[in-house]
């Protein structure tokens, strides 16, 4: 049972196809009801030099198996899971216990080849050990499910959150400034996503606000199409009549973008564009790369003059909810966007602003409480981060991540046995946390306790035989450490 991914079993999508038939056959066409999806026939190699690894994709009688081969250690396992309609790309998820973790070669279907999966470019040994977590399979799939086997494809009430039970809201019905919050949960990735608390993304519809930089971060993002499409011209002087359904039909034949843009453009270019045809996104959003995924070209969809440039960004940035939360939640959220996103980009100044308001809160939920402790480390202040992560885990309890957070924090304040406990107690509550696991092998090389460390590497190779890094370990020995 998946139950680290889902809190119960969920019956499958409404069937709307009674009375939306139409809408249902066309809607079956787009790579949305593609975003998870069976895997195909195809075999090929990967060579990563940076890890000396080679990656072997072939066929296993009704599965795909994706091989990892280093240093004369073998490690494959059956795809369980393909994520991505296959348009651009597409990711693996491999089964592992009872967990769902990222293959480290992904398909990139604009070169038609195979490469490293986003993030493991530049791994010293990459594995079959990054999680698929719930944050991404809200946006891949639809629904709960109690196994990767019954994960279903995005669908209808994705976008059309019930309004009744047994019913769909339509959000062309809605006021023009709500049309675009189902594309915004998905197509909105900002610099930090923060769930209001209690919340977790494996809840049907979880509650979060999505936090942007201002001014806006320079180059091409992968989820930021709603962000872009919202700095244009275009949309801005369209008094909120062009969105992201004014070009997108999700269940219908597809909008004739140059009828799209001749609704204002048609007196002026008809003359100096007509020999153009259908182009108009060819010139005015054409396919770029982006740092964030290699080998692969999205859709810029700022709508800009062919060769104009942006606007150099300031130093002096500042983050700001794209939808205001409620105030009660303002301060809170914006606290921890700027810690998440100060800590991925490596921003002391936003890291510090988010300090400052998340100390100064007055009521504080778990997710602050780890906030707090995660700064209070870069702060080297461990034993104040010890009692942070002691309120959140007393809110949170039996949370892995967070118990694995309390060890760290006490091995940095000199508390060696309450940090084997820790980690031993994260280990109870997830026994695929490997972080933990690594801690603990550390811990007793360090303590020059080869026993304990031989059997701590034995007990997870019990779990998963072919985990690459500790087969590694094991066969390394324990080490001779050089005292002063």
């Amino acid at each position: 049972m998946l139950l680290f991914f889902f809190a119960a079993a969920a019956s499958s999508a409404t069937d709307c196809t009674p009375c939306h038939r139409k809408q249902t056959q066309a809607y079956a066409t787009t790579g949305m009801a593609h975003s998870i999806s069976a895997w195909k026939s195809r075999i090929g190699e990967v060579g990563h030099a940076f890890s000396e690894s080679r990656f072997v994709i072939k066929n296993s009688g009704r599965a795909m198996v994706h091989r990892i081969e280093r240093r004369g250690l073998v490690s494959e396992q059956p795809v369980a899971l393909t994520m991505g309609s296959g348009r651009v790309g597409q990711s693996f998820g491999v089964v592992i216990g009872d967990r769902l973790f990222e293959s480290p070669v992904s398909w990139f279907s604009q070169r038609a080849s195979w490469g490293m999966s986003p993030g493991y470019e530049n791994d010293v040994a990459p594995e079959f050990d990054r999680r698929i977590e719930t944050e991404c399979l809200f946006c891949h799939t639809s629904g709960r499910a109690a196994s990767v086997a019954d994960l279903k494809p995005i669908a209808c009430e994705n976008c059309h959150p019930g309004a009744v039970p047994g019913h769909f809201s339509n959000p062309a019905r809605l006021p023009a400034p709500e049309q675009d919050r189902g594309c915004e949960a998905c197509h909105l990735q900002g610099e930090a996503r923060v769930l209001d608390p209690g919340q977790s993304w494996s809840d049907p519809r979880p509650s979060f606000s999505t936090y942007v930089s201002s001014p806006p971060t320079q180059g091409l993002r992968v989820v930021s199409q709603v962000e872009q499409l919202a700095l244009s011209k275009c949309v801005r002087e369209s008094a909120g009549q062009l969105r992201c359904g004014s070009c997108h039909n999700p269940h219908g034949a597809p909008k004739s973008v140059k009828q799209v843009c001749a609704g204002c453009h048609a007196g002026r270019l008809s003359n100096s564009h007509g020999k153009y045809g259908d182009g108009c996104v060819t010139c005015h959003m054409p396919r770029q790369p982006t740092p964030e995924v290699a080998h692969t070209a999205y859709t810029n969809h700022r709508i800009q003059i062919p060769g104009s440039a942006e606007a150099v960004t300031s130093v002096d940035r500042a983050l700001r909810a794209w939808r205001e939360p409620p105030a009660a939640l303002r301060e809170r959220g914006q606290g921890l966007a700027y810690v998440y996103a100060g800590q991925r980009e490596e921003s002391a100044e936003w890291v510090q602003r988010g300090f400052a308001l998340l100390l100064g809160l007055r009521a504080k939920d778990a997710a602050v409480y780890s906030a707090l402790g995660s700064v209070l480390m870069q702060k080297s202040r461990p034993a104040e981060a010890v009692k942070m992560y002691d309120e959140a885990l007393r809110l949170r309890p039996a949370d892995a991540e967070t118990v694995h957070n309390l060890a760290v924090a006490e091995l940095a304040a000199g508390n060696t046995s309450g940090a084997i406990d820790r980690a031993e107690r994260a280990i109870s509550f997830d026994p695929y946390y490997e972080r933990s696991w690594l801690m603990l092998v550390g811990v007793y090389t360090h303590l020059d306790k080869p026993a304990l460390r031989a059997a701590t590497i034995e007990r997870y190779l019990k779990l998963v035989p072919q985990n690459l890094t500790f087969r590694t370990l094991q066969r390394a020995g324990a080490p001779k450490l050089t005292r002063p």
